[in-house]
């Protein structure tokens, strides 16, 4: 059956006039105002009452166009634009049967797109990009079924230049990674396979130097290296390599750029030749490990003559060890001690001289290790210090001197800990502190003087 299509203007204040008074498919319309805007609804009469069909528009208080929708029988079907106050499109989206489907636009002012994306169903589905201006891209890639797919790509707007570009396949992760920095460094580079790594994967600084490297099979890391620098960015300081995350080797560099020094591990423990550099590239310490038992140790002061040098047997029984003491400036030894008895070398006292016969050293041991009273003195025959030892550490009281023979400072230790009394003195003489340590705590009253003759004591607590 033929049915009229009934157009009727509705004014705003007639009297006596409803909705449904139309006819069924009489199109009308509304127009209002309020605070926010002018609005114009159009609406059509159907069987069951009217619903909104057609074109709806808002305006500003000003005239200047502000949003459109195409509705029908009430839903979204066409495209919804929302705009700027010279009219041009701020953003444009499609529907269908309420669904976006089609573009997503958005825009500048001068109408240049900024953004569009394409939508099935409410889902992105297609090409989707992004705008720094009219001529320039910050992003493009592609969705499929609401998914990353295919190669994505980002750029910097200013300066205008790659930011990074990822490999998908349905959301996961597959192909080439790469970002880069503002400064045009690349940043990270590495491929995937289904969402996990594969093969060498490199991150590096700002200044372009690698400070992470790394190697994959089958998804798992089987090397890891870690580099860091100095505050340029350009001087590497450290560097850790990992087989199968487990350390196997630690090197470091001094703030010239000279190696200082290198240790090799297997299994976690030292393993091979480690070495070790003074500033001026001599060699200072040279040793051999074998899963962490020591085999041989060298070391050498910085004009390259050795200071001391030892055999160990795998067992941890030491063998033989060899020290030389040299006289400076010229480097003319002072004194050397070889022992291959290694029930005398770990007990008993070890006394060492300086070349003019004043005694420099002399320690008492036990099993090799520090066991009982400890003193040097100064090439001038001044005591320098004098301690107590039980198991190689600090036990008991430790006084030092100087040169003058003026005392320095006293403490008293227990178990490599400060605990009991302590004094210091001035370089006259004069007593300066008087303390207590419990558990290398102060603990108790603490008491400061002064060093001239004219001035009273100063006391306080703490």
């Amino acid at each position: 059956m033929n049915r009229r299509v009934w157009i009727v203007l509705l004014l705003m204040g007639l009297a006596g006039v409803s909705f449904a008074d139309y006819p069924v498919g009489a199109i009308y319309t509304n127009d209002y105002t309020d605070a926010y805007g002018r609005y114009q609804w159009i609406y059509l009469q159907t069987e069951s009452g009217s619903v909104q069909h057609g074109v709806q528009t808002q305006w500003r208080l000003d005239g200047s166009l502000y949003w459109t929708v195409t509705l029908s029988y009430g839903i979204r079907n066409g495209n919804e634009t929302y705009y700027y106050d010279n009219s041009s499109p701020s953003s444009e989206v499609s529907y269908s049967n309420g669904a976006v489907s089609g573009w997503v636009r958005y825009y500048d002012t001068s109408g240049n797109k900024t953004y569009e994306s394409l939508f099935v169903d409410n889902v992105p589905n297609g090409p989707v990009r992004a705008w720094c201006s009219a001529s320039q891209l910050s992003m493009e890639g592609s969705y499929s079924e609401g998914q990353y797919d295919g190669l994505w790509r980002q750029w910097y707007c200013s300066p205008y230049q790659p930011q990074s570009e990822i490999s998908y396949s349905h959301g996961v992760l597959d192909g080439d990674y790469k970002t880069w920095y503002e400064n045009g460094q690349l940043h990270v580079s590495a491929r995937y396979s289904g969402n996990m790594p594969e093969g060498e994967y490199i991150e590096n600084n700002e200044q372009g130097y690698p400070t992470l490297t790394k190697t994959y099979q089958g998804g798992s890391e089987t090397r890891r290296s870690e580099m860091y620098y100095d505050f340029t960015g350009t001087l590497m300081r450290f560097r850790y390599d990992y087989e199968d995350s487990v350390l196997v080797m630690n090197r470091s560099w001094y703030g010239t750029g000279s190696e200082e020094y290198v240790l090799r591990y297997k299994g976690g423990s030292l393993h091979g030749l480690c070495s070790a550099w003074y500033p001026n590239h001599v060699l200072k310490e040279e040793s051999e490990y074998v899963e962490g038992a020591l085999l041989h140790l060298f070391r050498a002061n910085e004009n390259g003559r050795k200071n001391e040098e030892q055999f160990w047997h795998l067992t941890g029984e030491l063998e033989s060890w060899t020290r030389w003491l040299y006289h400076w400036p010229d480097y003319t030894v002072m004194a050397r001690e070889y022992n291959s008895d290694v029930d005398d070398l770990s007990d008993g006292l070890t006394t060492y001289w300086y070349t003019n016969g004043v005694m420099m050293t002399r320690t008492t041991y036990k099993h090799g290790m520090r066991d009982g009273l400890s003193e040097e003195w100064y090439d001038n025959g001044v005591k320098r210090f004098s301690g107590h030892y039980r198991n190689n550490v600090l036990h008991g009281l430790a006084q030092e001197w100087q040169t003058n023979g003026v005392p320095l400072d006293e403490y008293t230790f227990r178990n490599g800990l400060l605990h009991g009394p302590a004094r210091t003195w001035y370089p006259n003489g004069k007593l300066a502190q008087e303390l207590n340590y419990v558990n290398r705590l102060l603990h108790g009253p603490a008491t400061e003087y002064s060093q001239w003759d004219w001035e009273h004591y100063v006391k306080h607590s703490v």
